[in-house]
């Protein structure tokens, strides 16, 4: 292992060495072909890096809107208002007025698995009807 580092070590002094050599022969206009030179593989060998670094990453996919699941509100045997959803945030909005009413035995989480709010419930605790509101497909 040694002798590899002090063998890395010798190649890097002696391209360095020969660097500075040709630096002190050499005219500036050639000393800056030959530096322009090494910006440009080195601009090169970078974005080759990063073009393979960025073929590894997936793309990250946008994650659907969470939604919450809204019961029909059936008035007289008759259909009122139809099932639909409204978002997870006017959903927890909704929860917690439920809580604030006292009936916090439930999770949101809970109530969305057994079919959400009844649309009255959704108006009653939000004191307002949802804004995110879509029929159920």
């Amino acid at each position: 292992m040694q002798d590899t580092k002090n063998a890395i070590w010798a190649a890097s002094f002696a391209i360095e060495y020969h660097r500075l050599r040709m630096s002190l022969t050499m005219s500036a206009d050639d000393m800056a072909l030959v530096l322009d030179g090494d910006r440009r593989q080195a601009k090169a060998f970078a974005d080759e890096s990063v073009a393979a670094f960025e073929s590894l990453v997936p793309t990250p996919q946008p994650e659907p809107e969470r939604r919450a699941p809204v019961r029909g509100n059936h008035l007289w045997c008759h259909l009122e208002r139809a099932p639909g959803t409204i978002s997870w945030y006017e959903h927890l909005q909704a929860w917690d007025g439920y809580c604030k009413a006292g009936y916090s035995s439930s999770s949101a989480e809970r109530i969305a698995d057994v079919g959400g709010f009844e649309w009255q419930e959704i108006v009653k605790y939000l004191g307002h009807e949802p804004t995110t509101w879509k029929p159920r497909t």
